[in-house]
């Protein structure tokens, strides 16, 4: 029998998974797949907008995943690329209008969803939760920059 250090990040991964895919039922409807309907969340919380590397680190997709989901969201009048002045190559990610409608239903799923699933949990119980995935984050974080230092060495 696995303990908790072996299960841990084993039912961190489904439970990941299994969110996202609940997500991306729900928005489907709406024409979405649960990565646009994040990218949408993100953007809205951000006027001035987001760089496109920016948007896939947080969505948690390749980049190149991300400019396929862009050009459907810009196909639909949802989201403008713009260049940025200081580098060209580099595109910024911004909302229209268009979207708002959007990404309220999609604010109005995301909070049914968390309702749902986090009913029942204290708010003792969650910041305990968020307390320990915050601590490994950091770690993560960390050892990326200390691995991506030593490989530039």
């Amino acid at each position: 029998m696995k303990g908790p250090i072996q299960l841990f990040p084993v039912r961190l991964g489904e439970v990941a998974r299994m969110w996202r895919n609940e997500f991306d039922q729900r928005v489907k409807p709406l024409g979405l797949s649960q990565a646009r309907g994040f990218a949408l969340l993100l953007l809205s919380q951000r006027a001035e907008g987001m760089t496109q590397n920016e948007l896939a680190d947080r969505v948690g997709i390749r980049g190149s995943t991300l400019v396929r989901q862009l050009d459907l969201l810009e196909r639909q009048g949802l989201v403008v690329r713009q260049e940025t002045p200081h580098d060209r190559r580099v595109k910024t990610v911004q909302l229209t209008p268009k979207a708002e409608p959007l990404v309220h239903a999609v604010e109005r799923i995301a909070q049914q969803l968390r309702s749902e699933m986090l009913s029942g949990i204290t708010e003792a119980e969650l910041r305990s939760s968020l307390s320990v995935l915050e601590r490994i984050k950091d770690r993560l974080l960390a050892d990326g920059c200390r691995r991506r230092k030593s490989e530039a060495n």
